[in-house]
């Protein structure tokens, strides 16, 4: 009994296998496909480019579609060009900058749903995130604590300066 049992295992086993083999190379060909597809659809747009160059009127449209599907591809992504998304931290340092007030974690927590929801969205549970983040900078005496619960940036050494000889 337990041999049939493992042969019909043995052979259901090596069918997902094969099943799993030939779905990879239907993947595969698909994606060769698509990038054939793009590579003609940048070859079209070029032809488009250049007709509009010699006057041949074509619709904005089509060069709209093609890049949609495409992209733009003339311009190429560097480290220098790309955009960097925003971070908690930066987020908490608008805050405390903004702010001419030393700020709770819930003023902060406010201030990041209301000006920054993407960066509020992506944690779980903001409040402790940016508990969690004024302690880390804490420690970096990039934050300082001026109250229970209250915090501010900072000052540094020149502002302090300048400060000093103000007053």
């Amino acid at each position: 009994m337990d041999e049939n049992l493992a042969h019909s295992l043995e052979i259901k086993i090596d069918l997902l296998q094969r099943r799993i083999v030939e779905l990879n190379e239907q993947r595969a060909e698909t994606e060769r496909q698509i990038v054939n597809f793009k590579e003609l659809l940048r070859n079209y747009r070029i032809v488009l480019e250049a007709e509009q160059g010699v006057g041949i009127n074509q619709t904005v449209s089509a060069m709209q579609i093609i890049d949609s599907i495409v992209g733009d591809k003339t311009k190429k992504t560097t480290l220098g060009n790309r955009k960097k998304p925003h971070t908690l931290k930066w987020a908490i340092d608008q805050a405390l900058a903004g702010s001419p007030e030393p700020m709770s974690t819930m003023e902060v927590a406010e201030f990041i749903s209301q000006m920054y929801p993407e960066i509020a969205n992506a944690s779980r549970n903001l409040l402790h995130s940016i508990e969690a983040q004024i302690w880390r900078e804490l420690k970096h005496h990039v934050y300082e604590r001026v109250d229970k619960g209250r915090y501010k940036l900072k000052t540094r050494v020149g502002e302090q300066r300048e400060e000093n000889d103000q007053q």
